[in-house]
């Protein structure tokens, strides 16, 4: 799912201009114009979120939101999307069902209590891809308790620091090859039958491991994270 077209995203010096065929870094580069993965909150056929529901909220960004290096190297900045409510009130909500994957960073995102284990960021990959695969990481694992991601109107505006798009580039080359066939295995893993959440973390992280989405030290690190959690009496989800 790319949130962007559904949030109405425009250029912002020329706000009446739809911005077309945007998407977040993460997404696949296969369905960037997949019209099937953008869903126009005009159209009614999105799906609100019901705040018991939602594991990850995730905020959209003014100004320079969180698209790849291909889109900077190529395409139009700064963007833009519009409320459709007067500040301060409730925006649209967007939840991303199960079994439907969208990339979501670790910009202006709020977690709830059932999806605190979820935090744990890989460190053995570069951080332009560290936070989306913990996205997609976590999204599977949440369906397993009933949460779900979901996207909002923007409540930040993001003013970048100068870099060097091309080093962006280089370092984003594993979301470009291998985000669409991890959504793909991922979608396909199943945990052990009577595994916890703790123990399908785990699980899902050692596979990781096998098929050489992350090194060894995410394994162990991740070991670590569920071990500290359980030490300080958190109270994991239960299985749905």
């Amino acid at each position: 799912y790319n949130p962007y077209p559904g949030f109405g995203v425009q250029w912002e010096d020329a706000k009446s201009t739809v911005a077309e065929f945007v998407w977040p870094r993460g997404l696949p580069l296969e369905r960037m114009r997949d019209c099937r993965t953008m869903i126009s909150l005009s159209q009614g056929s999105h799906r609100r979120a019901k705040l018991e529901n939602m594991g990850v909220l995730q905020s959209v960004a003014n100004h320079d939101p969180d698209v790849d290096a291909i889109y900077r190297l190529h395409s139009h900045l700064p963007l833009h999307f519009p409320q459709t409510k007067p500040a301060g009130d409730a925006g649209a909500v967007v939840a991303v069902p199960a079994h439907t994957m969208a990339p979501y960073n670790a910009q202006a995102t709020l977690w709830g209590k059932d999806a605190l284990w979820g935090l744990l960021l890989p460190i053995s990959v570069h951080g332009r891809v560290s936070d989306i695969w913990r996205g997609y990481f976590t999204q599977r694992l949440m369906w397993m308790v009933g949460k779900q991601l979901a996207f909002t109107e923007p409540i930040v505006q993001q003013i970048r620091n100068p870099h060097s798009y091309l080093a962006d580039f280089q370092s984003e080359q594993p979301l470009y090859l291998r985000a669409g066939p991890l959504i793909e295995w991922l979608l396909n893993w199943e945990p052990s039958h009577e595994a916890d959440i703790a123990r399908s973390a785990e699980e899902l992280v050692i596979a990781l491991y096998e098929i050489g989405i992350v090194e060894i030290e995410d394994v162990k690190l991740q070991q670590a994270w569920l071990h500290d959690l359980a030490t300080m009496g958190y109270r994991f989800p239960h299985r749905r």
